[in-house]
């Protein structure tokens, strides 16, 4: 399916009002340039199609490692933030019904490794 555009955020109904989600990576690069200890995170958590997609985008990726002294190195931790923008409604549509949505706030629930 296509992506909907929108004409702006300001104005119409509270149910078409646009709100930002976050996905976030933290990952770590190999000396082969490979991506490791990769740990992904949405905001809000019921995006999970969107997690798994970036999780999978950056596990794909390979990367010019870390040198030291002449020598390949693991990188530091690193991060990734995507931010998106949806609806309530759109929101409304993961949430199984019986469940309400949960206000977005950071958790370790939704990581992977």
């Amino acid at each position: 399916e296509l992506p909907k555009y929108v004409k702006g955020i300001e104005g119409g109904s509270s149910k078409d009002a646009l709100l930002k989600g976050t996905i976030r990576v933290d990952y770590t690069v190999s000396p082969r340039g490979r991506v490791r200890k990769i740990r992904t995170e949405a905001i809000p958590e019921e995006f999970t199609d969107m997690q798994r997609m970036v999780h999978r985008e950056i596990r794909r990726r390979v990367f010019r490692p870390r040198m030291v002294d002449g020598q390949l190195r693991e990188s530091e931790p690193l991060n990734f933030e995507h931010s998106f923008f949806y609806r309530q409604v759109d929101l409304d549509k993961l949430v199984k019904p019986g469940e309400s949505a949960k206000e977005p706030a950071p958790s370790d629930n939704n990581s992977r490794t």
